[in-house]
């Protein structure tokens, strides 16, 4: 049974929790759709601690999503307002994040907290504090109860809004803490009950409170005190920030809200600090995963789906599926974001992403040609990249949806493609789409396999592919997506009355490739890859990524998998979790580690898991799922 107040994460009936742990902002409180023709995604982080932070993305300004700070909100309680005691050190007066004895719980998309412990000097209370995104606005509201035996004072602070410059979803990000930096030509307007604030790209958050407050604005260097007593008093410089502070009076039983919006207006905050406000986000959120049934033997397994698909909904933007919720928040080809939604039945987005994608194809006219224009790549994470230039070619997907990037992620995108389709059973769409297919496995073949030998190369086309180079040889991934892809598009062929026999003789090819040229019978492994330049060394040690995509893509017979698999078992290194017993596999034996190309990756172990369950192994398979 878990502890009544746990000391590591644990579910419980009332959701995910932790007890007297201060790490902040690691959750993300998502919102909704409202502003999806915009390219910047507003969200709001929160964490194991009651402080809270709103933040945007807009891949337009960078595409390392970039984020920018939209104001930081602390509060807490004091018994002394403006008076630090000397030696006291402030026993009485204290942020709710530096409670020690913080009970914070993960709903299912909002996060609720319960304290008490301020100091042996303070008077008893009880807080309680709910957080919850704005799910038809952008912005956040945080519910107050709280209860007193003593009159004290209760304060909030608010600011800091920053144009984009980090990701402050990292703990160790540079100024992921509030500074004095973050409020620099910030700009304060008061009113009733609410104030704004103007920062860099004309970005004005909005913050009002459901009770008659005290609102003030202050220098930044407010927010910096330690003890909110000292918050309280006045400082020196321009007015950046919001100050509100309110009495609670012995006994009462104070129960408010403080709503955030982004570039708003007045008549929309109060809507959110209405006293129905917070069951009504809790009904919008809900609706996000309420038509998910999903019921195992193992219970902690159970609450996995409400929140993959609230992750799910955030990363849908406009017209497809974002590559993260919020990290690297862009529309990036591939990238594994359609199985999720084809299998939560997620029919028109699904269809939308895909028509989104495919209507980028290239169709250049002139001789195509394919070249190293002789520059050099600083970026380790893709070397190898400098041995592609494209000119004149036709028949490829924009690596993202209003741009081209290095990566090669339509092998991904053409395989969530054809999954959707196996799914769904729409004929219409697979009739609309069959043309492209048609264009892109043509050109996966005169680009990646130029010699029509049945071995494709691997060219940033995985989730793990950042740190590989292959330089051309003929590989097992690659060829196990073409497989797959041109063995779908010959049963789409037949079905609509088209010509199936490109395809099936790509087919043939690859699978006569894979088996003499790089499986190795004596080992029964499936090599990673043979050099088509200089001594045609076959590159014998496969990572997981080959191990699960030749199973998944059915290259190889049941025989050949379950020896593969042994291989996972025994050449690479495994761990044995602590908790629950169990197996983590690295994603390859190569050493040096160069970034991605070994590692312990929850993702590949997914992969992988699956595997072990397509071609029986049950309870391997259950075992990664329990690391």
């Amino acid at each position: 049974m878990p502890s009544r107040h746990p000391a590591r994460h644990v579910l419980s009936a009332e959701g995910l929790q932790i007890f007297g742990s201060d790490r902040y902002f690691n959750r993300v409180l998502y919102g909704g759709h409202s502003r999806d023709h915009l390219k910047q995604r507003f969200f709001t982080f929160a964490g194991d601690s009651p402080l809270f932070m709103g933040a945007s993305t807009d891949y337009g300004k960078n595409t390392w999503c970039h984020q920018a700070k939209n104001g930081l909100l602390m509060s807490g309680l004091g018994l002394t307002p403006g008076v630090c005691l000397p030696g006291a050190g402030d026993s009485y007066s204290a942020w709710f994040h530096h409670s020690s004895d913080i009970l914070s719980t993960w709903r299912h998309g909002y996060m609720q907290y319960r304290l008490s412990r301020v100091s042996p000097y303070f008077p008893s209370v009880q807080v309680n504090i709910q957080a919850f995104p704005i799910i038809e606005s952008d912005g956040f509201l945080i519910q107050y109860d709280i209860f007193s035996e003593q009159r004290i004072y209760f304060c909030a602070g608010f600011g800091g809004i920053t144009d984009f410059f980090g990701r402050f979803e990292y703990q160790k990000a540079p100024r992921r803490e509030f500074s004095l930096q973050d409020c620099e030509g910030n700009q304060v307007e008061l009113s009733q009950n609410m104030a704004s604030i103007i920062g860099p790209n004309q970005t004005r958050m909005l913050i009002g409170c459901s009770f008659e407050a005290d609102f003030k604005a202050d220098n930044a260097k407010a927010m910096l005190e330690k003890y909110p007593s000292l918050f309280l008093n006045s400082h020196e410089g321009e007015a950046q920030i919001v100050k509100i502070s309110r009495v609670i009076e012995a006994g009462e039983q104070f129960s408010g809200r403080i709503a955030v919006l982004q570039n708003s207006e007045a008549q929309e905050l109060q809507r959110w600090l209405q006293a129905d406000a917070a069951k009504n986000i809790k009904s919008q959120i809900r609706r996000k995963y309420a038509n998910i049934s999903f019921v195992t033997p193992d219970e902690e397994l159970d609450q996995l789906p409400p929140d993959l698909a609230i992750a799910l909904d955030a990363a849908w933007h406009g017209n497809t599926f974002y590559h993260g919720a919020q990290g690297y928040h862009a529309p990036f080809l591939g990238w594994r974001g359609w199985y999720g939604p084809s299998l939560l039945g997620w029919k028109k987005r699904v269809a939308t992403a895909i028509r989104s994608h495919f209507a980028t194809i290239h169709r250049n006219p002139g001789p195509e040609k394919v070249y190293w224009d002789g520059s050099q790549r600083p970026d380790l994470d893709h070397e190898g990249t400098q041995y592609h230039r494209l000119q004149n070619s036709s028949g490829y997907l924009s690596a993202l949806l209003h741009c081209d990037d290095i990566y090669n992620m339509q092998e991904v995108a053409v395989d969530m493609c054809l999954h959707y389709l196996n799914m769904s059973g729409d004929w219409n769409l697979a009739e609309e789409v069959f043309g492209h297919l048609k264009e892109i496995l043509a050109w996966e073949e005169r680009i990646l396999d130029p010699d029509e030998e049945g071995l494709y190369q691997n060219f940033l086309n995985t989730w793990i592919s950042d740190g590989h180079s292959y330089n051309g040889a003929g590989c097992a991934q690659a060829s196990a997506y073409n497989y797959a892809a041109n063995r779908y598009a010959a049963a789409i062929a037949k079905k609509l009355g088209k010509d199936a026999a490109p395809f099936e003789q790509r087919c043939a090819r690859i699978l006569k490739a894979l088996n003499q040229r790089l499986w190795q019978e004596e080992e029964g492994l499936l090599a990673e890859s043979v050099d088509r330049i200089g001594k045609r060394l076959l590159h014998k040690s496969p990572e997981l990524s080959t191990i699960y995509l030749a199973i998944d893509c059915e290259c190889l017979d049941p025989f050949q998998s379950y020896r593969l698999l042994k291989f996972s078992e025994r050449q690479i290194k495994n761990i044995v979790t602590p908790l629950r017993q169990g197996r983590l596999a690295y994603s390859s034996n190569w050493l040096p580690k160069k970034y991605s190309t070994c590692g312990l990756f929850s993702a590949e172990n997914a992969c992988l898991a699956l595997a072990y369950f397509q071609v029986g192994q049950k309870q391997k398979g259950w075992e990664i799922v329990q690391g």
